[in-house]
């Protein structure tokens, strides 16, 4: 009989852990610092195509890339408590379906980074993306698991998301500055024409004519999904699609922002409102 007993028990499968577990496990591991250049500079994370996309980091867990790479610091982006606030789409891959744990971490200064999971819930020090869900759904990234979220920071500087999962642990870096030049205060644009990945635009009522390259902002085009950052694959636009235009400026030469094709309407400064 105790033989058969133990025959019965090396034979059994291995006991799953619970939530809890899983959640504890995930929680025990150290909050750690990226490491920064030889010379001090922030070590942003390289940006990645996937699918229709682009995406920051090594995966299988990435934010979607456009702001977060370098990240404006506006007054008009920042709350009444001192926060400013960028949305952050997390993506997680078809061949990873367990639980993630993702916390925030300055590289170097004083910065705080917390989380919001939407509009008005509380901000937290951590964001728990639960195994086998998703929180949305949307064309651009294959078939994937989305997280739609906030990301809040106090201050300019160097951060890093920690991505912590079931077999995997790293950190998606990015940095936080003021913008060397400010935009004018625009609210809508017509398109003109296109020279490869540079396009050529009006702003409305001022004859005010701006180049775009498409490679170095983030894009979305609402005339199929108006949440997946397409960036230089952007199809082919008519002199009647309206571009929403926010927070383009240049940074270290080069120009970074957000532009959206056809999306609802916008107000001065590129702010969208919902319909």
């Amino acid at each position: 009989m105790a033989l058969a007993q133990k025959m019965a028990s090396l034979l059994a499968p291995p006991t799953q852990p619970s939530n809890e577990e899983i959640w504890q496990g995930l929680e025990s591991r150290p909050l750690e610092l990226p490491e920064l250049t030889a010379d001090g500079s922030c070590p942003v994370s390289e940006v990645e195509p996937l699918g229709n996309g682009r995406v920051l980091g090594p995966g299988p867990v990435h934010p979607v890339a456009g702001q977060a790479v370098l990240l404006g610091l506006f007054s008009s982006a920042r709350s009444e408590e001192g926060w400013y606030r960028f949305k952050t789409l997390w993506i997680i891959t078809a061949d990873y379906d367990g639980a993630v744990l993702i916390r925030g971490v300055a590289g170097r200064g004083p910065g705080e980074l917390r989380f919001q999971r939407g509009t008005g819930s509380t901000s937290e020090p951590s964001l728990h993306l639960p195994a086998n869900q998703s929180w949305a759904y949307g064309a651009g990234y294959g078939d994937s698991r989305q997280f739609p979220s906030t990301t809040n920071i106090d201050s300019r500087g160097c951060y890093a998301w920690q991505v912590d999962g079931e077999g995997f642990s790293h950190h998606v870096v990015f940095s936080a500055q003021e913008p060397s030049v400010t935009a004018p205060d625009w609210s809508r644009a017509r398109y003109l024409s296109r020279s490869g990945d540079v396009l050529l635009i009006v702003l409305e009522g001022k004859q005010q004519y701006i180049t775009i390259d498409l490679g170095h902002v983030a894009v979305f085009d609402c005339r199929s999904d108006c949440f997946s950052d397409i960036g230089a694959g952007l199809e082919a636009l008519r002199p009647d699609d309206e571009l929403c235009i926010g927070f383009l400026y240049l940074q270290d030469g080069r120009q970074a922002g957000k532009v959206w094709v056809n999306r609802y309407t916008c107000e001065a400064g590129g702010r969208v409102i919902p319909p």
